[in-house]
Protein backbone atom coordinates (compact mmCIF):
# COMPACT_ATOMS: atom_id res chain seq x y z
CA UNK A 1 0.00 0.00 0.00
CA UNK A 2 1.32 3.30 -1.05
CA UNK A 3 0.90 6.56 1.08
CA UNK A 4 -0.39 9.20 -1.06
CA UNK A 5 1.22 12.12 0.89
CA UNK A 6 4.54 11.04 1.33
CA UNK A 7 4.40 8.01 -1.32
CA UNK A 8 6.12 5.37 1.04
CA UNK A 9 4.87 1.87 0.95
CA UNK A 10 4.35 -0.25 2.79
CA UNK A 11 2.28 -3.78 3.78
CA UNK A 12 -1.86 -3.00 4.84
CA UNK A 13 -1.26 -4.14 8.25
CA UNK A 14 1.34 -1.51 8.72
CA UNK A 15 -1.13 1.48 7.99
CA UNK A 16 -3.30 -0.05 10.61
CA UNK A 17 -7.28 -0.16 11.00
CA UNK A 18 -7.19 3.89 10.70
CA UNK A 19 -5.28 3.41 8.09
CA UNK A 20 -2.47 5.75 8.97
CA UNK A 21 0.66 5.93 6.92
CA UNK A 22 3.82 4.45 9.56
CA UNK A 23 6.32 6.99 8.05
CA UNK A 24 4.32 10.53 7.79
CA UNK A 25 1.47 9.76 9.44
CA UNK A 26 -0.88 11.09 7.45
CA UNK A 27 -4.61 9.81 6.97
CA UNK A 28 -4.62 7.40 4.03
CA UNK A 29 -8.72 8.13 3.33
CA UNK A 30 -8.08 12.06 3.80
CA UNK A 31 -4.90 12.85 2.10
CA UNK A 32 -6.06 10.82 -0.92
CA UNK A 33 -8.99 12.93 -1.19
CA UNK A 34 -7.07 15.91 -0.52
CA UNK A 35 -5.33 14.88 -3.65
CA UNK A 36 -8.09 13.35 -6.00
CA UNK A 37 -9.82 17.25 -5.86
CA UNK A 38 -6.39 19.24 -6.50
CA UNK A 39 -6.01 17.10 -9.38
CA UNK A 40 -9.59 17.61 -10.71
CA UNK A 41 -8.89 21.61 -10.38
CA UNK A 42 -6.03 21.10 -12.26
CA UNK A 43 -7.68 19.44 -15.22
CA UNK A 44 -10.06 22.13 -15.36
CA UNK A 45 -7.35 24.82 -14.93
CA UNK A 46 -6.11 23.42 -17.73
CA UNK A 47 -9.28 22.84 -20.16
CA UNK A 48 -10.05 26.05 -22.82
CA UNK A 49 -12.49 28.19 -22.19
CA UNK A 50 -15.53 27.93 -23.88
CA UNK A 51 -15.87 30.39 -26.66
CA UNK A 52 -18.34 33.38 -25.76
CA UNK A 53 -21.59 33.69 -28.04
CA UNK A 54 -21.10 35.58 -30.75
CA UNK A 55 -17.59 35.09 -31.13
CA UNK A 56 -17.85 32.51 -33.35
CA UNK A 57 -16.32 33.09 -36.79
CA UNK A 58 -18.28 31.47 -38.77
CA UNK A 59 -21.56 32.99 -37.11
CA UNK A 60 -19.91 36.15 -38.29
CA UNK A 61 -19.15 35.76 -41.44
CA UNK A 62 -22.97 34.99 -42.53
CA UNK A 63 -24.04 38.30 -42.68
CA UNK A 64 -21.05 38.93 -45.24
CA UNK A 65 -22.17 35.70 -47.25
CA UNK A 66 -25.25 36.34 -47.47
CA UNK A 67 -24.77 40.43 -48.38
CA UNK A 68 -22.95 39.12 -51.45
CA UNK A 69 -25.33 36.59 -52.27
CA UNK A 70 -28.47 38.61 -52.31
CA UNK A 71 -26.11 41.48 -54.62
CA UNK A 72 -25.68 38.75 -56.72
CA UNK A 73 -29.34 37.81 -57.17
CA UNK A 74 -30.23 40.66 -57.54
CA UNK A 75 -28.01 42.18 -60.29
CA UNK A 76 -28.61 38.83 -62.28
CA UNK A 77 -32.49 39.55 -62.00
CA UNK A 78 -31.83 43.46 -63.25
CA UNK A 79 -30.36 42.05 -66.25
CA UNK A 80 -32.79 39.04 -66.98
CA UNK A 81 -35.86 41.78 -66.81
CA UNK A 82 -36.36 45.41 -65.42
CA UNK A 83 -39.41 45.04 -65.09
CA UNK A 84 -39.07 42.40 -61.94
CA UNK A 85 -38.38 45.19 -59.25
CA UNK A 86 -40.38 43.00 -57.12
CA UNK A 87 -37.82 40.44 -56.93
CA UNK A 88 -34.79 42.26 -57.08
CA UNK A 89 -35.44 45.41 -55.35
CA UNK A 90 -36.05 42.86 -51.37
CA UNK A 91 -33.03 41.26 -52.15
CA UNK A 92 -30.88 44.88 -52.34
CA UNK A 93 -32.93 46.07 -49.54
CA UNK A 94 -31.79 42.95 -47.44
CA UNK A 95 -28.11 43.38 -49.17
CA UNK A 96 -27.82 47.15 -47.42
CA UNK A 97 -29.61 45.50 -43.96
CA UNK A 98 -26.58 42.64 -43.97
CA UNK A 99 -24.03 45.33 -45.06
CA UNK A 100 -24.76 47.38 -41.36
CA UNK A 101 -25.07 44.22 -39.53
CA UNK A 102 -21.43 43.34 -41.25
CA UNK A 103 -19.86 46.72 -39.89
CA UNK A 104 -21.54 46.38 -36.33
CA UNK A 105 -19.40 42.62 -36.21
CA UNK A 106 -16.57 45.02 -37.21
CA UNK A 107 -16.06 43.34 -40.92
CA UNK A 108 -15.31 46.50 -42.41
CA UNK A 109 -13.51 44.69 -45.39
CA UNK A 110 -17.16 43.13 -46.53
CA UNK A 111 -19.60 45.19 -44.88
CA UNK A 112 -18.67 49.08 -46.58
CA UNK A 113 -18.37 47.30 -50.17
CA UNK A 114 -21.66 45.72 -49.84
CA UNK A 115 -23.74 48.59 -48.08
CA UNK A 116 -22.33 50.85 -50.51
CA UNK A 117 -23.10 48.52 -53.80
CA UNK A 118 -26.35 47.85 -52.50
CA UNK A 119 -27.65 51.80 -53.32
CA UNK A 120 -24.97 51.98 -56.45
CA UNK A 121 -25.97 48.86 -58.07
CA UNK A 122 -29.47 49.21 -59.01
CA UNK A 123 -29.32 52.95 -59.67
CA UNK A 124 -26.51 52.13 -62.47
CA UNK A 125 -27.27 49.51 -63.65
CA UNK A 126 -31.07 50.31 -64.13
CA UNK A 127 -30.42 53.50 -65.58
CA UNK A 128 -27.64 52.16 -68.08
CA UNK A 129 -29.87 48.96 -68.91
CA UNK A 130 -32.96 51.16 -69.20
CA UNK A 131 -31.26 53.62 -71.57
CA UNK A 132 -29.65 50.78 -73.81
CA UNK A 133 -32.80 48.88 -74.20
CA UNK A 134 -34.66 52.09 -75.10
CA UNK A 135 -32.62 52.93 -77.73
CA UNK A 136 -32.86 49.75 -78.90
CA UNK A 137 -36.78 49.90 -78.91
CA UNK A 138 -36.47 52.97 -80.78
CA UNK A 139 -34.42 51.14 -83.23
CA UNK A 140 -36.74 48.61 -83.69
CA UNK A 141 -39.37 50.38 -84.37
CA UNK A 142 -37.52 52.69 -86.68
CA UNK A 143 -35.63 50.50 -88.94
CA UNK A 144 -37.14 49.65 -91.96
CA UNK A 145 -39.08 46.33 -92.43
CA UNK A 146 -37.66 44.09 -95.43
CA UNK A 147 -37.79 46.13 -98.53
CA UNK A 148 -41.31 46.87 -97.98
CA UNK A 149 -41.56 50.69 -98.95
CA UNK A 150 -45.09 52.62 -99.74
CA UNK A 151 -46.05 53.10 -103.07
CA UNK A 152 -44.95 55.58 -105.30
CA UNK A 153 -46.07 57.20 -108.05
CA UNK A 154 -45.84 55.49 -111.37
CA UNK A 155 -43.38 56.53 -113.55
CA UNK A 156 -44.00 54.59 -116.73
CA UNK A 157 -41.68 51.76 -116.04
CA UNK A 158 -42.69 48.13 -115.11
CA UNK A 159 -42.03 47.06 -111.79
CA UNK A 160 -42.48 43.68 -109.78
CA UNK A 161 -44.18 44.53 -106.28
CA UNK A 162 -42.43 42.80 -103.71
CA UNK A 163 -44.03 39.63 -101.83
CA UNK A 164 -44.89 42.40 -98.53
CA UNK A 165 -46.36 44.98 -101.11
CA UNK A 166 -48.80 42.33 -102.54
CA UNK A 167 -49.81 41.01 -98.95
CA UNK A 168 -50.51 44.51 -98.09
CA UNK A 169 -52.58 45.12 -101.14
CA UNK A 170 -54.60 41.97 -101.12
CA UNK A 171 -54.74 40.32 -97.43
CA UNK A 172 -54.84 43.64 -95.13
CA UNK A 173 -57.62 45.93 -94.16
CA UNK A 174 -57.11 49.25 -92.49
CA UNK A 175 -60.79 50.06 -91.83
CA UNK A 176 -62.65 51.90 -88.74
CA UNK A 177 -60.18 54.86 -88.85
CA UNK A 178 -60.98 58.29 -87.26
CA UNK A 179 -59.05 61.70 -87.20
CA UNK A 180 -59.67 63.92 -84.37
CA UNK A 181 -58.81 65.75 -81.37
CA UNK A 182 -59.14 64.25 -78.48
CA UNK A 183 -59.25 64.99 -74.62
CA UNK A 184 -56.04 64.33 -72.80
CA UNK A 185 -55.76 64.67 -68.82
CA UNK A 186 -52.23 66.17 -69.25
CA UNK A 187 -51.99 68.20 -72.73
CA UNK A 188 -56.21 68.67 -72.92
CA UNK A 189 -57.13 68.41 -76.53
CA UNK A 190 -54.91 67.31 -78.64
CA UNK A 191 -54.86 65.38 -82.54
CA UNK A 192 -54.85 61.55 -82.42
CA UNK A 193 -56.13 58.61 -84.46
CA UNK A 194 -57.58 55.20 -84.05
CA UNK A 195 -58.32 52.04 -86.51
CA UNK A 196 -58.27 48.86 -86.39
CA UNK A 197 -56.62 46.13 -88.94
CA UNK A 198 -57.66 42.57 -90.18
CA UNK A 199 -55.38 40.22 -91.31
CA UNK A 200 -57.04 38.31 -94.27
CA UNK A 201 -53.81 36.37 -95.08
CA UNK A 202 -52.61 33.23 -94.46
CA UNK A 203 -49.32 34.24 -92.90
CA UNK A 204 -48.56 35.82 -89.25
CA UNK A 205 -46.65 39.44 -89.10
CA UNK A 206 -44.14 40.53 -86.68
CA UNK A 207 -44.33 44.20 -87.89
CA UNK A 208 -46.98 46.52 -89.18
CA UNK A 209 -46.53 50.20 -90.00
CA UNK A 210 -48.94 52.34 -90.26
CA UNK A 211 -48.47 56.19 -91.38
CA UNK A 212 -50.99 58.90 -91.10
CA UNK A 213 -51.12 61.95 -93.67
CA UNK A 214 -52.81 64.89 -91.80
CA UNK A 215 -54.57 67.37 -94.37
CA UNK A 216 -55.61 70.95 -94.10
CA UNK A 217 -59.22 72.31 -95.06
CA UNK A 218 -58.02 72.93 -98.66
CA UNK A 219 -56.74 68.65 -98.74
CA UNK A 220 -53.22 69.67 -98.83
CA UNK A 221 -51.15 66.79 -96.73
CA UNK A 222 -49.49 69.19 -93.73
CA UNK A 223 -47.67 66.42 -91.76
CA UNK A 224 -47.75 62.76 -91.05
CA UNK A 225 -47.23 60.42 -88.11
CA UNK A 226 -45.70 56.97 -88.04
CA UNK A 227 -47.62 54.07 -85.98
CA UNK A 228 -46.19 50.89 -85.01
CA UNK A 229 -49.36 48.93 -83.80
CA UNK A 230 -47.97 45.20 -84.24
CA UNK A 231 -44.24 44.72 -83.54
CA UNK A 232 -42.93 41.45 -81.85
CA UNK A 233 -39.66 42.61 -80.01
CA UNK A 234 -38.30 41.82 -76.95
CA UNK A 235 -37.64 45.82 -76.81
CA UNK A 236 -41.12 46.03 -77.09
CA UNK A 237 -42.37 47.58 -73.46
CA UNK A 238 -45.82 48.48 -74.53
CA UNK A 239 -46.71 44.81 -73.47
CA UNK A 240 -48.52 43.81 -77.00
CA UNK A 241 -45.28 41.58 -77.98
CA UNK A 242 -47.88 39.62 -80.30
CA UNK A 243 -47.82 38.62 -84.06
CA UNK A 244 -50.95 39.48 -86.05
CA UNK A 245 -52.02 36.21 -86.96
CA UNK A 246 -53.90 35.81 -89.81
CA UNK A 247 -57.95 35.89 -89.34
CA UNK A 248 -57.37 37.93 -86.55
CA UNK A 249 -57.97 41.78 -85.96
CA UNK A 250 -55.62 44.52 -84.34
CA UNK A 251 -57.45 47.36 -82.40
CA UNK A 252 -56.69 49.34 -79.26
CA UNK A 253 -57.63 48.81 -76.08
CA UNK A 254 -61.58 50.57 -75.80
CA UNK A 255 -61.23 54.37 -74.89
CA UNK A 256 -57.41 54.55 -76.11
CA UNK A 257 -56.06 56.44 -79.08
CA UNK A 258 -52.68 57.19 -80.69
CA UNK A 259 -51.35 61.11 -80.22
CA UNK A 260 -50.23 62.76 -82.89
CA UNK A 261 -48.69 65.85 -81.31
CA UNK A 262 -46.46 67.08 -83.56
CA UNK A 263 -49.54 67.95 -86.28
CA UNK A 264 -49.60 71.97 -86.97
CA UNK A 265 -52.85 74.01 -85.47
CA UNK A 266 -54.02 74.39 -89.61
CA UNK A 267 -54.92 70.97 -89.61
CA UNK A 268 -58.77 70.09 -90.12
CA UNK A 269 -60.19 67.96 -87.80
CA UNK A 270 -60.95 65.04 -89.23
CA UNK A 271 -59.08 65.57 -92.63
CA UNK A 272 -56.46 62.68 -92.57
CA UNK A 273 -55.71 59.45 -94.60
CA UNK A 274 -53.96 56.39 -93.36
CA UNK A 275 -52.17 53.75 -95.02
CA UNK A 276 -50.34 51.10 -94.31
CA UNK A 277 -46.79 50.89 -95.43
CA UNK A 278 -44.63 48.33 -94.20
CA UNK A 279 -44.60 44.93 -92.98
CA UNK A 280 -42.49 42.18 -91.92
CA UNK A 281 -43.67 38.37 -92.20
CA UNK A 282 -43.45 35.70 -89.12
CA UNK A 283 -40.21 33.45 -89.10
CA UNK A 284 -42.19 30.73 -87.52
CA UNK A 285 -45.08 29.08 -89.29
CA UNK A 286 -48.77 31.21 -88.91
Amino acid sequence: MQCPACDHEAPQADFGEQLRCPACGAYYAKVLAIKQRREAEQRERAAPAPAPVGANPVAKQGAVIGGWVCLALGTALMFWTLFSFLLYLPLFIAAFALGIVAIAQRRLANGIPILLLSVAVPVVIGFTLGAFRTAEALKAVNEPAAAVQPKLPSTGKSSVPSDEQNYIDQKLELYGFKAARYSSVLDGKVPGVEFKIRNRGGRSLDRVKVVVYFKDAQGVTIAEESFTPVLVSEYNFSGDSKPLKPGYIWQLDQGQFYTAKSVPSEWKEGAAEAKITQVQFSKEAP
